[in-house]
C-alpha cells in the first residue's frame, strides 16, 4: 500500500494536478473519524482533505491543515475511503499533538512561538528541513493546485480488504495499470530461526524517491509521465513540502 501513497502525492505534485477534495464532516458518522477531526481542530484552524488516488482499486487521501503557530501535511491510504482518511488525519495528529493548542496563541505568543522551533538535527534531514521553512500561510498557497469543483460528500460502500492470497494478484494488476513492473526482494535476516521472511516490493518505473531536485521524471513510466512534455510537467524540480 505505501508503493502507492507516496507515489501518488508525488505524481499529482509534479503535474500541479487538480484532485477531489473531501468534506470531511460528511464522514463524522465514522466515530473514529470525528474523534480524531476533533482533536486536530484545537491545534488547526484550517483543514483539507483531498483524494489524490491514481488508481481506483485504493484511495490515497492527503490532509492539509494549518493555525498560526501549526501546520501539518498526512498522508493515509486504504482499500476504502474512510480507512485512508483516518490514516491521513492520524499522521496530521503525530505531527501537531507535541504543539501548543492554537487557541492558546494568544498568550505571549513571542514565547509560544519560541517554544514552537524546532532544535536542527544533527543529520540533516532534507524534507523536514524543506517544511519548516515556510509559513502555515505558504504550505497552504503551495498545494493550492489541489483546489477544484469536484467534492467528496457521500459514504462509499465500503471495500473488503484482499485476503493474503489475494494481495500479489491485486498489486499485479493496478501495477500493470499503472505501468510499473513489481520486484519482489527476499531479504535474508541474520538471526537464526527467526520465523517467517522478510520481503520487500520495488516498482520498476516509478520514482525511487522524492527529492524532486534530483529527479528526472521522463526517465519513469508510472503513470505514462514519461510521455508527457514539459509544460504538462509544471512543478519539475519544485521540491513539495512534507515533514
Amino acid at each position: 500500500m505505501n508503493l502507492l501513497s507516496d507515489k501518488a502525492w508525488f505524481l499529482i505534485g509534479l503535474q500541479k494536478r487538480l484532485s477531489t477534495q473531501i468534506i470531511l464532516d460528511q464522514f463524522f458518522s465514522f466515530d473514529r473519524i470525528k474523534k480524531i477531526s476533533d482533536s486536530l481542530t484545537g491545534y488547526l484552524d484550517n483543514l483539507y482533505l483531498f483524494d489524490i488516488s491514481i488508481h481506483p482499486t485504493c484511495h490515497v487521501v492527503i490532509s492539509i491543515g494549518s493555525s498560526d503557530y501549526c501546520k501539518a501535511v498526512g498522508m493515509g491510504v486504504g482499500w476504502d475511503l474512510e480507512k485512508a482518511i483516518f490514516s491521513s488525519l492520524r499522521e496530521c495528529w503525530q505531527s501537531v499533538s507535541h504543539k501548543i493548542p492554537s487557541h492558546q496563541s494568544h498568550i505571549r505568543p513571542a514565547i509560544l512561538k519560541q517554544l514552537e522551533s524546532v532544535d536542527p538535527p544533527e543529520i540533516e534531514h532534507i524534507y523536514l528541513k524543506n517544511f519548516e521553512e515556510i509559513s502555515s500561510k505558504q504550505l497552504i498557497e503551495k498545494y493550492n493546485y489541489l483546489f477544484g469543483d469536484e467534492v467528496i460528500t457521500e459514504i462509499e460502500v465500503k471495500k473488503n480488504r484482499p485476503s493474503h492470497q489475494e494481495n500479489l494478484t491485486v498489486l499485479k494488476n493496478i501495477s500493470e495499470d499503472l505501468s510499473i513492473e513489481l520486484l519482489i526482494c527476499y531479504i535474508p535476516s541474520i538471526l537464526d530461526d527467526l520465523p517467517g521472511s522478510v520481503i520487500k516490493i520495488i516498482g520498476k518505473g516509478a520514482f525511487p524517491h522524492i527529492k524532486a531536485d534530483e529527479l528526472n521524471p521522463h526517465l519513469y513510466t508510472i503513470n505514462g509521465i514519461n510521455k508527457l512534455n514539459d509544460n504538462e510537467i509544471p512543478n519539475r524540480g519544485v521540491m513539495v513540502p512534507f515533514a
